[in-house]
């Protein structure tokens, strides 16, 4: 029972000194890594930049901006751990910005999309208005032309029976002649 506690309190020891040794090569930070993570987080910044993130997402812009610098400044003191760390957060601060403005330019679209087909619609409503209108005294039209027609042909019909009338009144007459 002994023998296993000393054994659990050895492999605590060996673990807990393999994490020291671990954690002070983790400390000694290569410049170059740190040079690196902030070109990145500058190069993501840029693009933040020509995507007007300042516009569309000022506080990730900021952030990103403020913890570029403050990477900047760890990186001239030679604090290379600090620095890494700002430039890793700046780089996803800006991405951030980037997908915001990315977002906000997109919503912006997608409205004034909207509102084109809503003034479409509108438009389209407002010419079947006129459409309908405009059959409607084309019909008018018609049944006005029908009426005269019809009249024209009333009239037409009056006096053809008015000449047949007059007609059979003459051949009486010239009948009622040739027999008296």
């Amino acid at each position: 029972m002994e023998l296993k506690r000393i054994l659990s309190f050895v492999s605590i020891f060996i673990f807990f000194l393999i994490m020291f040794s671990v954690r002070g090569i983790a400390l000694q930070v290569d410049p170059e890594k740190a040079g690196e993570l902030i070109t990145e987080a500058r190069n993501s910044f840029a693009i933040a930049k020509k995507e007007n993130a300042e516009e569309f997402a000022p506080i990730e812009f900021a952030k990103a901006q403020m913890l570029l610098q403050e990477a900047e400044t760890m990186m001239s003191k030679k604090q290379n751990e600090k620095a890494i760390d700002l430039a890793f957060m700046a780089d996803i601060e800006a991405r951030i910005a980037i997908a915001q403005a990315r977002y906000e330019k997109a919503q912006y679209r997608i409205n004034k999309i909207k509102e084109l087909q809503i003034d479409t619609i509108l438009e389209i409503k407002s010419n079947e208005v006129e459409i309908a209108k405009t059959r409607q005294k084309i019909a008018e039209r018609i049944a006005l032309e029908a009426q005269i027609n019809s009249e024209m042909s009333s009239e037409t019909a009056e006096n053809r029976i008015q000449r047949s009338q007059v007609d059979l009144a003459i051949t009486k007459a010239e009948m009622a002649k040739k027999m008296a």
